[in-house]
Parts: C-alpha cells; structure tokens; sequence
C-alpha cells in the first residue's frame, strides 16, 4: 500500500516549502546538492509505509549519525553531470564523432559555445570519477565499503575505477579526438552505470 500526501496536507502541516524556515522540510534540508534535494522532496510527497524500508532508512539515518564523513563532491559538477548524461544518451562512436565534431565546427566559424558546453559535461564527469575513486579508498582503509549504507555505491565505483578504460583518468585538456572517445564511452558505454552512480550518490 502506498501513501501520497496531497498538497493540502502538506500545506496543512507546512511539511515542504524550500524558502519557509517554518517547514518541516527546512529542518531536514541539509543535503549538498540538488539531486539530493530532490530525492528529499519526494521522500515528503511520498511517505514510506512499508515497515521494512522504513527500518531500513531509519538504520541508514543512524548509521551516518555515528559514522559522519564531509561530502567531498561538487555540487555544481554533479549538476552537469547529469544534465551531460541526459542530454548525451546512448551515442555510437560514429554518432560520438559526428556531435562532437559538428559542435567543434561550429564554435570555430559562428563562436557557438555548444562545443564547450560537452567539454564541461566531459571534464566535470571526469573529475567526479576521480573524487569517487578518491573516496572509495578512504572507505577501503576504514573497512567501511561494505557496511550498508555504502555497500551499493562502492560496489559500483569499484567496479568502473578499476576497469582498464578509467585506470588513466586525465587533466583538463584533450585534442578532439581524445574529446569524441571520452564522449562516447561516458554517454555511449558507461551511461545507465554513471546515472545509478548519480542516484547513489544523491542519497548519500
């Protein structure tokens, strides 16, 4: 059975409300990003009713409470992050060189700034992998990869950092080519996997 709050009991118990220091959501509102935001507001508007997952989170809750850690992730690279992802969904190698190629052309003759904007959605899921690896170590060396809470996120970032095609991840400047491979394996090869990764990482 599931529960939806309507939106006159949520005003009624001023439970949502970004901007209202009065609302139940304020109160809870310490999340780092927008993804994370927005997994809050659903929460809300989607009350658990399942004892199960309700123990579940309640655990997840505790467990951070006796294990804090500082959220090393930036925001703003997260958020394109995912709108790369989005935008770039499921490109062939020929379709990578095609986009990138056609975008590149265009900021040479017209100062089209499309081009740039895949180089930022690039680099920032780039620097993202890097920060991930960073963190797995340090969950590694305090053997708490595998407690609850992380064991999904580090399963999965393990799983990429240590394939061969992540085992070099580079600084800030490509030649186009080097830009079309990284597009085609980040939005092509590695998409569905960096979107869970996302999603795991909202929930933080």
């Amino acid at each position: 059975m599931s529960f939806i709050a309507d939106k006159q009991t949520l005003d009624d118990l001023s439970l949502l409300g970004k901007f209202n220091p009065g609302s139940v959501f304020s109160l809870f509102n310490q999340v780092k990003t927008r993804g994370a935001e927005k997994l809050l507001d659903d929460m809300f508007l989607h009350p658990l009713t399942d004892a199960d997952s309700i123990n579940s989170r309640s655990a997840t809750f505790r467990y951070f409470s006796h294990f804090p850690f500082n959220f090393p992730f930036d925001g703003k690279q997260l958020e394109r992050m995912e709108a790369y992802l989005d935008e770039g969904a499921g490109a062939s190698y020929l379709l990578a060189l095609w986009t990138i190629g056609r975008k590149r052309i265009a900021e040479m003759l017209v100062k089209d700034e499309a081009y740039q904007l895949e180089v930022s959605g690039i680099y920032s899921c780039i620097q993202v992998l890097k920060t991930c690896k960073a963190l797995l170590e340090q969950l590694e060396n305090g053997k708490h990869d595998k407690d609850g809470p992380w064991s999904r996120w580090a399963e999965l970032v393990s799983d990429m950092v240590r394939d061969p095609r992540f085992h070099d991840l580079p600084a800030n400047r490509h030649s186009l080519m080097e830009h079309v491979a990284w597009h085609h394996l980040l939005t092509g090869v590695f998409r569905h996997r960096l979107k869970t990764l996302l999603e795991l990482t909202y929930e933080i």
